[in-house]
């Protein structure tokens, strides 16, 4: 699903963690209200929680590992 937000385009919803994806790797938080918290985004490479990569579904974990 593509989400369009202060002119950040999100790729991907990641709803199995709570986040979106930006076409550059960039993964954002999702808030409560729905928006991304761009604030904290960080690269999909930067991501060093192995929880939050076990937490991903099947369909989350093919548009991940596009990025890595």
């Amino acid at each position: 699903m593509l989400v369009k937000q202060k002119e950040k385009t999100m790729i991907n919803k990641l709803n199995s963690v709570g986040c979106g994806i930006d076409k550059d790797g960039i993964v954002y938080p999702q808030l409560q209200n729905g928006e991304y918290d761009l604030e904290m985004g960080n690269h999909i490479s930067e991501i060093d929680n192995e929880e939050w990569f076990e937490q991903l579904s099947e369909q989350d974990k093919e548009v991940v590992n596009t990025y890595k």
